[in-house]
């Protein structure tokens, strides 16, 4: 105020996410800690940028809200569209293959096979042109070892998802063809519409879980999670 003599404009993005664990186990201090930044800070932002904002006649404010808001059971609330409805089979998401070296071909192929194999009505078919594609990665910049970005419209439906498996995670952590097989085909459940979702579960958040619950390929929770969307 003191530089510009006016607040235009303003955005209201800080935001963080929780413990993945079930409700009843949900501790007090995060819950608390969740809403006082990610609803109550924005509020209270609201409030002084509003006061400036009103005083001078005009101003813009942008709130952005996390995809997560939608969240319902291990569902983010989109889905592609021109799909056939829930319990018709079946869907079908045409992936397209990035440029990449044989062993990604191979892990994401696996990824593939283990949707395609489940009892998911779900198909990944490998073309050679879709909205949906699929990156090899080797960064140590990103800690993490896959990822899934995907775009939306207004009608709840996804309109692109690049997936990607980073090998400078995987190869510095050693993981094995069925652990990567796992990373690929958590990442290809996003694609569809998955959520995380806590358990011994496919879309569970950690290798770790994976390994403990021995789960390389998607489990009945996965199934039914694809199987209400499409």
């Amino acid at each position: 105020m003191q530089t510009y003599g006016a607040l235009h404009v303003a955005a209201n993005i800080a935001g963080i996410g929780g413990p993945l664990i079930s409700a009843e186990a949900y501790p007090i201090d995060d819950w608390r800690q969740v809403i006082d930044i990610n609803l109550s800070g924005v509020y209270y932002s609201l409030r002084a940028e509003l006061r400036h904002m009103l005083s001078a006649g005009a101003g813009s404010i942008v709130n952005m809200a996390s995809m997560f808001s939608v969240v319902a059971y291990n569902l983010q609330g989109y889905t592609w569209g021109n799909q056939p409805s829930p319990g018709h089979c079946c869907a079908s998401l045409n992936v397209y293959y990035s440029s990449m070296d044989s062993s990604a071909v191979a892990d994401w192929d696996n990824g593939r096979g283990a949707w395609n194999s489940s009892s998911a009505l779900i198909w990944y078919y490998k073309v050679s042109s879709s909205p949906i594609q699929v990156y090899e990665l080797n960064s140590s910049y990103y800690n993490w070892p896959g990822e899934t970005v995907c775009g939306t419209n207004i009608f709840h439906n996804f309109t692109y998802c690049d997936a990607y498996i980073n090998y400078y995670y995987v190869n510095t952590y050693g993981y094995p063809a069925g652990e990567r097989q796992t990373i690929t085909a958590h990442e290809l459940g996003h694609v569809a519409g998955l959520a995380h979702h806590d358990g011994c579960y496919l879309m569970n958040t950690t290798l770790a879980s994976w390994d403990q619950c021995g789960i390389n390929t998607p489990t009945s929770d996965d199934d039914a999670g694809i199987n209400a969307m499409y």
